[in-house]
């Protein structure tokens, strides 16, 4: 989303249906907007703090948020939990990832990205993990699925800066979401 300075605005960063902003003085406390409010920022005034930019002409306000999803067979064990915990044996998954991104869509591809180009940029993760032990990969000694989750979005952002979420689920009914720092 590209918002210039009008009035009182420096800056709102739209992600996702829920995004945080500020209003000028308010440090202490977040008020939640949704998407839909978001796109009328342009079109109104909001509790006389902002004024909203008129639409550029030829721009899209489009925010939308992609996800690849991968899988990998690896093996692990816990090496924190206590005495007796099963996930302190060596066992294995399927692990499900899915990359998140979000963005403004290009008004001419029609796309955020290209889903190849994330397939791109996974692949170099995707060949450290695949039928690999999690234990032995440096940063990964205690590979819970938190720890994987922040691993795995250290390697892919500095190459992947519209990174919003990495997931996994290391069964069907068990993961994690980690949305950065």
């Amino acid at each position: 989303m590209k918002w210039r300075k009008f009035g009182h605005i420096t800056s709102l960063k739209c992600y996702d249906a829920s995004t945080s902003f500020r209003f000028p003085g308010n440090t202490a406390s977040t008020d939640r907007i949704t998407a839909n409010d978001a796109t009328h920022l342009y079109t109104r005034e909001w509790d006389d703090y902002y004024t909203a930019p008129p639409m550029p002409t030829g721009y899209s306000f489009i925010l939308m948020e992609i996800y690849k999803d991968f899988t990998f067979e690896a093996a692990h064990l816990l090496p924190h939990v206590p005495t007796g915990h099963k996930c302190g044996r060596l066992h294995g998954h399927s692990f499900l990832v899915r990359i998140y991104v979000s963005g403004d869509v290009d008004a001419h591809s029609g796309w955020i990205m290209d889903f190849s180009e994330l397939k791109a940029c996974f692949s170099p993760i995707y060949q450290q993990l695949d039928h690999y032990y999690l234990n032995d990969i440096e940063g990964l000694e205690n590979p819970t699925s938190e720890n994987l989750a922040r691993w795995i979005w250290d390697k892919l952002k500095t190459d992947l800066p519209i990174l919003s979420k990495v997931e996994i689920r290391e069964t069907c009914t068990s993961g994690c979401i980690y949305t950065g720092d």
